[in-house]
């Protein structure tokens, strides 16, 4: 009796755990079926350029309100003078749950100066992610 008890909370950790990440693999992989765009929509307050290679990002925070997204843009800017900030729409990047604007210090390049530029931005942002993204 205990064991079976145990064994269903391991499942359902597992399933926890594990649900999530495999939604987003099984989305990436419908995605890659669907054709991409021929061209995006952009308010003139924010740029979403493209990023054709995998890059280094620090992600600030996921915002299903665009104007929340441009509001912690704006912060970020201000807070890394000189650096390049902006806001991506997760639909656009693999690895990345659709539906969500996304605040974000970066792009760095994948090298050791590039992961020590995010390294160093994630240590003044905290709750924020380092994470590689790829244009769709």
């Amino acid at each position: 009796m205990l064991r079976g008890f145990l064994l269903g909370v391991a499942v359902t950790m597992a399933l926890l755990y594990l649900g999530p990440r495999l939604w987003d693999y099984w989305q990436s992989d419908r995605a890659e079926a669907t054709p991409p765009p021929t061209r995006a929509t952009v308010a003139p307050t924010t740029t979403v350029a493209p990023m054709p290679a995998p890059k280094l990002i620090v992600r600030v925070a996921s915002e299903t309100d665009r104007a929340k997204a441009e509001r912690i843009e704006a912060r970020l800017k201000r807070r890394f003078p000189g650096q390049p900030v902006g806001v991506l729409r997760s639909d656009d990047y693999y690895g990345l749950r659709a539906g969500y604007w996304v605040p974000y210090v970066g792009p760095f390049s994948d090298t050791e100066e590039g992961r020590k530029a995010a390294q160093a931005a994630h240590a003044k942002v905290p709750g924020s992610i380092i994470g590689t993204i790829r244009h769709r």
